[in-house]
């Protein structure tokens, strides 16, 4: 009988997580699109941020590559910043359609550093299989 009531115990709490509606706070959700981009471009950058990226200057070299990429993308695309190690996580997400977008997001490849202990390539490859479920229900079939 106690086994059974602790099970009954541990579904009250977890019942209404269970059944909300609310988002949880703390997964990434694609930008809303301005107004003026009726039809858009996504562009995921994955950094690792192994420590392995620290030698030969590798994560520097990335992060030069991505702020010209940045600096010349058209003004209707989506450029997402994640990173990757032993967990994969989005870091930021702009709309490039001005300056201020831009200059937001090469500034969250500033703070970016080689510190992870270990190349989880298998959390790469997840981040990406969540991103393009997540696109998909924000935008459906306007995001190219």
């Amino acid at each position: 009988m106690r086994k059974k009531r602790g099970l009954l115990f541990c579904f009250l709490l977890l019942a209404p997580l269970l059944i909300s509606s609310e988002p949880a706070a703390s997964v990434w959700r694609p930008p809303v699109p301005p107004n003026g981009c009726p039809t858009f471009r996504v562009e995921f950058a994955l950094l690792d941020v192994s420590r392995s990226m620290a030698s030969g200057g590798l994560l520097d070299a990335a992060r030069d590559s991505l702020s010209q990429s940045i600096d010349g993308a058209p003004p209707c695309k989506l450029m997402i910043l994640g990173t990757f190690g032993v967990t994969a996580e989005i870091r930021a997400a702009e709309f490039l359609g001005d300056a201020a977008a831009r200059n937001r997001l090469k500034n969250a490849l500033k703070p970016l550093a080689p510190r992870s202990g270990a190349t989880n390539l298998d959390e790469a490859a997840k981040a990406i299989e969540l991103l393009s479920y997540q696109l998909r229900d924000a935008y459906g079939s306007r995001a190219g």
